[in-house]
């Protein structure tokens, strides 16, 4: 591990290209494994070996962050416009409201449809993911020495407890929702009873 007196341009690209010559079968020593006496030269392939797996861990960690944070956008999709329709639904008085609900019920159906069909086959993968990692990697916030590592734990941790407590809000205002149609409609065939 690099230690913070030690970064600097040469020990990073040294590093980078221990891993890049290790993950292409070139090397059988990983940068875990080299110790500071390990010397590589720098020659051109070495460079470009450096920069490709300096790209490599930067877009692998950036993509996994970034997937975290749209499944998290997705979930606030979809909670925002139903928590206002649900202070719509608490506040309605006429049948104006109710036609005005029924509208936003229809658009939220649609947009959760949307929504489902392109992330459901994510969303078991994802939270089977994040219980595996966060189960074997809880120990590193109190152990690890690196703070970088910390906080990106601690990161995936807030973005999954925060999606998985809207998603549940989420359920509870459509049964809540659910509950205001049929009786909202009850009202409405017993006080306008239709006849043939």
């Amino acid at each position: 591990m690099i230690k913070h007196r030690d970064w600097n341009i040469i020990n990073l690209s040294r590093i980078y290209a221990i891993e890049a010559r290790y993950t292409y079968f070139l090397s059988n020593t990983s940068s875990a494994c080299a110790n500071a006496s390990y010397k590589l030269e720098h020659t051109t392939a070495n460079i470009i070996f450096s920069v490709e797996q300096f790209l490599q861990i930067t877009s692998r960690r950036l993509c996994g962050f970034l997937c975290d944070i749209l499944l998290l956008a997705y979930s606030l999709h979809l909670w925002f416009p139903m928590n206002a329709l649900t202070q719509l639904m608490k506040n309605s008085k006429t049948p104006r409201d109710v036609y005005a609900i029924l509208e936003g019920y229809t658009f939220m159906k649609e947009a959760s449809t949307k929504v489902n069909d392109a992330l459901s086959p994510l969303i078991f993968v994802y939270i089977f993911d994040c219980i595996l990692f966060l189960s074997s990697s809880m120990d590193s916030v109190l152990v690890n020495p690196d703070w970088f590592g910390k906080i990106r734990i601690l990161i995936i941790l807030a973005v999954m407890i925060s999606m998985t407590w809207f998603c549940s809000e989420l359920c509870v205002m459509v049964s809540r929702f659910q509950n205001f149609l049929v009786t909202t409609l009850n009202i409405i065939t017993t006080k306008y009873e239709f006849t043939d």
